[in-house]
């Protein structure tokens, strides 16, 4: 596999030296380089599961003996968490792939929109803490929240949306400042913003919501929060300056038809 890769590298290379002003090329190069890129993280995503899993499998099978019920209980669950977070990977990359190619169904179920969006943020609670960060989560008073409760979408997806634009919000804020997350309806929406201190770097401002566009981290977050408000037949859009810092604004229908 390496060998392959190295000789997809000099092959890259050359196209590259041959036609350095084509943009037919250059597009070319960039696309397979992002598809190599995708490949690399997901393997990287995968190796920690696959260590729990390998690993706690083995102690199973060496120490059984030794293990108290509660241990194994224990142990079990982590092999079972690990296997359904690769699962999870799994479905997300083909998801992912079936929205680019314009061939994804939206399959729509009933679930709690306001929680979800609360759950996103308790994943986060460890790296928050890390950098003293507060999180405001507020819904205007005007909102109709029995309908938001019985919202019809994809859960998983809108949870990873905010889970990511949250994890964004995160790495970019300063150290014991606050993320405000606000929601309110406009017409047939519910429109969240997301707001942090601190300003998106000039150069990544226009491919904000590109795949592989961001500072450090893997850049796929907030392409694939593109991506699966789009699915939803949303809207997500980015202000930043020095000044105000930096608002995500999501809009979600409230009825998917």
């Amino acid at each position: 596999m390496a060998y392959e890769t190295e000789n997809l590298n000099d092959l890259l290379k050359k196209l590259k030296e041959e036609f350095p002003d084509s943009k037919t090329v250059n597009k070319v190069v960039e696309t397979v380089t992002m598809y190599k890129e995708s490949i690399s993280e997901d393997r990287h995503h995968f190796r920690r599961p696959l260590q729990n899993i390998a690993g706690y499998v083995d102690v199973l099978i060496e120490d059984e003996k030794q293990l108290t019920p509660d241990e194994k209980i224990e142990f079990y669950n982590i092999i079972k968490n690990s296997t359904k977070s690769m699962l999870y990977m799994v479905n997300n990359s083909l998801d992912v792939a079936a929205i680019e190619r314009g061939k994804y169904q939206l399959r729509p179920i009933e679930f709690n929109l306001e929680k979800t969006v609360e759950t996103s943020i308790r994943l986060h609670i460890p790296d928050l803490k890390k950098k003293n960060i507060t999180v405001e989560y507020k819904l205007d008073e005007n909102i109709n929240r029995e309908e938001m409760q019985k919202y019809k979408g994809e859960e998983v997806r809108i949870e990873t949306v905010f889970s990511n634009l949250i994890s964004n919000a995160c790495k970019a804020a300063p150290e014991n400042s606050k993320i405000t997350i606000s929601a309110k309806e406009e017409g047939e929406y519910y429109a969240f913003n997301i707001h942090n201190k601190g300003a998106v770097p000039e150069k990544i401002r226009k491919n904000f919501f590109e795949s592989y566009s961001t500072v450090g981290g893997t850049g796929l977050g907030t392409y694939h929060a593109k991506l699966f408000v789009e699915a939803h037949k949303g809207t997500i859009d980015m202000k930043t300056s020095e000044e105000e810092g930096t608002h995500l604004i999501i809009k979600l229908p409230k009825y998917i038809k």
